[in-house]
């Protein structure tokens, strides 16, 4: 439910603002470098462990990167900031490595359930990211928040009841996996 929201805005902020040489801040398998391809000259990814696929360009801590100040012209970090215990200083990072009217793009969740643990650290409210962001010295030119209060509503129940969906052996699964059915959101499907 919170992707269709999600992935529609961050496309149309790449749209918009990505540019020449970028980097991508927790990349993991860099999901987005065939949709960037277009808009970057240079697609340069970073994290603290190089990727499943071994895609991770550079390896570190997201608020140390080795690279020269001003460097690039976009960076993006998309469900990463999370993760990180020094959040402040994964986004002064991207202030001090991008040129002077470069852009950053910024994506994390207000509402998941714990995941990579132990490493999920934080959630942020739009006013969170803004305070965060002024801090390190950005202009804020544009935040969304994805989906509003019906798709996080949706997205909670989900996540609560998914467990359990799939097993039958307990009354309340058969009964979700019979619901699923008649819906046609069936995994057999």
């Amino acid at each position: 439910m919170v992707y269709k929201y999600y992935l529609k805005d961050l496309l149309e902020s790449f749209d918009k603002y990505a540019k020449g040489r970028l980097l991508d801040i927790g990349c993991g398998n860099k999901p987005f470098a065939l949709y960037l391809k277009k808009y970057a000259d240079e697609y340069v990814g970073c994290d603290i462990v190089n990727s499943s696929e071994n895609c991770v360009d550079i390896i570190c801590e997201a608020n140390d990167i080795p690279q020269p100040t001003s460097s690039y012209d976009t960076i993006i970090s998309t469900q990463t900031i999370e993760h990180v215990q020094d959040h402040q200083g994964l986004v002064n990072e991207a202030y001090r490595l991008l040129k002077p009217g470069g852009y950053f793009i910024l994506s994390g969740p207000m509402y998941w359930p714990l995941h990579e643990e132990p490493y999920d650290f934080f959630r942020f409210t739009k006013y969170g990211f803004k305070h965060i962001l002024k801090l390190s010295g950005f202009e804020i030119i544009e935040s969304k928040s994805n989906g509003g209060k019906w798709a996080l509503c949706g997205q909670v129940i989900i996540h609560t009841l998914y467990p359990d969906i799939y097993k039958a052996k307990t009354l309340k699964g058969k009964f979700l996996k019979a619901i699923l059915r008649i819906c046609g959101w069936d995994r057999k499907n």
